[in-house]
């Protein structure tokens, strides 16, 4: 049906499976021994990722040709020196659930909802299931009205302490980078 929203949406159930077990270790501050051999108190928060451009897009549930930290238009991408507004992943967040579930789309008239929530047979797990309003025609124009973003619920939308927009690094390795932030007692 969508290849590439099939393939986000798995990316993104993998990832919601760790951030259940990060969000129970970083909901309480830990007691943990620190090199110079004090305890103290601290979080653990997860702080980044490294990934090539198309890891980024499928972390990010976009497009490419977007930028990931600010409201740049695709077409002036190129200029480094010019200074958009930033991104906000809770705009983002809204943006994706009132188009997959009331069927508003920016720029739209209101239609019938995209997905419902549901289960997965096998996983036993919570997932956005199409409804039959969701044809490759009518989610292509929601995601494109959407500036690319994918109609999948964003695992990183989970992560406690964390913006995924303003944690990006795009360079040529992947990886996770998971971060242990000490509080002074």
């Amino acid at each position: 049906m969508f290849t590439l929203h099939l393939q986000v949406e798995l990316t993104h159930l993998c990832i919601a499976v760790i951030m259940d077990d990060y969000n129970d270790i970083s909901r309480c501050p830990l007691v943990l021994p620190f090199p110079d051999g004090i305890e103290r108190y601290a979080y653990i928060m997860w702080a980044g990722w490294i990934a090539d451009q198309q890891e980024m897009d499928r972390i990010c549930c976009e497009s490419s040709q977007k930028c990931k930290q600010c409201v740049a238009p695709k077409n002036r991408l190129h200029e480094a020196h010019t200074v958009f507004a930033s991104r906000d992943a809770q705009d983002v967040k809204s943006a994706v659930l009132d188009a997959a579930f009331k069927g508003i789309v920016p720029g739209r008239a209101p239609g019938p909802p995209l997905f419902t929530l549901g289960t997965d047979q096998k996983s036993k797990r919570p997932r956005w299931l199409p409804t039959p309003a969701c044809t490759p025609a009518r989610y292509e124009e929601a995601k494109t009205a959407l500036g690319g973003v994918h109609l999948v619920e964003n695992a990183l939308w989970r992560a406690r302490h964390f913006n995924y927009l303003a944690q990006v690094c795009s360079l040529f390795v992947s990886g996770l980078l998971w971060t242990i932030v000490g509080l002074h007692q």
